[in-house]
């Protein structure tokens, strides 16, 4: 019964039946299907019975097609008028604003673009300033675009007065760098400047620039204010009204000193490491080889102590064998003692049962396991483990007595190569003394023939 629910029309038609059963299936319009179907009447003859029925999945097809169809368009229609919103409110209107504030501009010669180009803070600064500020006749709505323009510098810029000190232009940068406000424009910069102020030396040649506008002096400074670097790039230009004004900009720098200074010292160490490693491939004397080396390092660091210490397991004490002072602390020589070192410990702790590959610390106040340090006046140390033959055989410490000096990466790492390269020179060092004992046993032996 339900198969035949969407039946719409029956009659039967007194017409013998004909051709195949595809051939008795007709399509009368889009939405409707008929078909014939023979059948056996009351008086043995044969008559066709027709059945209408509705196409029912190419119309619930259809449906669905024209609702896809309609939310696509709907969605077209919306992502175009936000495309067109967009483009009007971002980019048309602040360009027809900019055209008509320049338009309304009178404008005093031509307008030509300078071909030359002086320095490289200022190459583009400087026909900016000029073409934008002089040309434009200087007016407010000029001073505007001019700082909408120079406003997204990272550069710190202001201009003052070259007499007076007047301060006259500042952008966004240099306003958050120095703490003040627009409200500052007009005042004497010696007075508004407190925060990053750039420090001049006696040597700043202002008469020079004076005499000669255009021309960049580039010189750093470091701020009192805020601890940082930059660079300053200062000239002299014709302002609005023809007078001669200075333009300073500002940068930050620190990162590049940072980046500059770290390169530099791992290039030192690197050449006071070969110069380490090659004088332990010579033949001197074990003991001053370490003795140099603990020297070298002692220094280049600038560590207060260092020092070589070889553990002995029965005793569970470290015998500080190899010791480097620092001259100017006039520090108690420690070479010859010995000290604890057990489970338990700290140090014994990390760098035997834990194997740590070091352990560094710029303050051990607050450390427990560490007093005999501390009693010594200690402020912070490194201590590498020293390796042979696989084996725990020592540390390499460094200790420091000072205040200000923190262990960098670069340290530890210079620190673990000369570990290295001691637990190289030990087993020749122990091979050296067993050779001298049996010499010193042959020479005391009876000559035999």
């Amino acid at each position: 019964a339900t198969a035949h629910q969407n039946v719409t029309g029956l009659s039967v038609l007194n017409e013998p039946p004909g051709g195949t059963a595809a051939d008795r299936i007709h399509r009368v319009s889009d939405d409707t299907v008929t078909m014939l179907l023979p059948l056996k009447n009351v008086n043995g003859g044969t008559s066709l019975l027709r059945i209408s029925t509705p196409r029912v999945f190419y119309l619930q097809g259809k449906e669905i097609l024209n609702e896809t169809s309609f939310a696509l368009l709907v969605a077209m229609v919306t992502l175009s008028v936000a495309l067109c919103f967009i483009i009007i409110r971002l980019f048309l209107r602040p360009m027809e604003r900019l055209d008509k504030d320049v338009a309304a501009l009178p404008v005093r010669g031509s307008l030509d673009t300078e071909t030359g180009a002086q320095g490289l803070e200022f190459a583009n600064l400087r026909a900016t300033i000029n073409d934008m500020v002089l040309r434009l006749n200087q007016s407010d709505l000029s001073l505007n675009v001019l700082r909408s323009v120079l406003s997204g510098s990272d550069a710190s810029l202001y201009v003052s007065d070259l007499d007076t000190g007047e301060l006259l232009f500042i952008n966004d940068a240099a306003m958050r760098l120095f703490g003040i406000d627009e409200s500052s424009i007009g005042k004497p910069c010696r007075d508004l400047f407190k925060s990053g102020q750039a420090h001049r030396d006696g040597d700043y040649p202002i008469d020079k620039m004076r005499n000669t506008p255009g021309e960049p002096y580039v010189w750093e400074d470091m701020s009192s204010g805020n601890g940082r670097f930059y660079r300053n790039s200062d000239r002299v230009i014709e302002w609005v009204d023809g007078r001669l004004v200075l333009l300073q900009s500002r940068v930050d720098i620190t990162d590049s000193k940072d980046a500059e200074t770290a390169l530099k010292n791992r290039l030192e160490q690197q050449e006071l490491m070969s110069a380490i490693s090659q004088s332990f491939i010579s033949r001197n004397d074990p003991t001053t080889l370490i003795n140099n080396a603990l020297s070298m390092a002692g220094r280049f660091i600038g560590a207060s102590r260092a020092l070589l210490a070889r553990y002995e397991e029965k005793t569970d004490l470290l015998h500080f064998e190899y010791e480097w002072t620092n001259p100017d602390q006039q520090l108690r020589a420690i070479r010859g003692t010995a000290a604890s070192f057990r489970a338990g410990g700290l140090m014994y702790d990390a760098l035997v049962d834990r194997e740590a590959a070091y352990i560094a610390y710029d303050s051990i106040a607050e450390l427990h396991g560490l007093e005999k340090f501390i009693e010594r006046e200690t402020k912070g140390l490194i201590a590498i483990p020293v390796q042979v033959d696989g084996a725990f055989w020592g540390v390499l410490g460094m200790d420091n007595y000072t205040d200000g000096l923190s262990w960098s990466t670069s340290d530890i790492q210079f620190l673990r190569l000369i570990a290295s390269v001691i637990s190289g020179m030990i087993p020749r060092t122990a091979m050296e003394e067993q050779l001298v004992r049996l010499s010193s046993i042959v020479d005391s032996s009876p000559q035999y023939i």
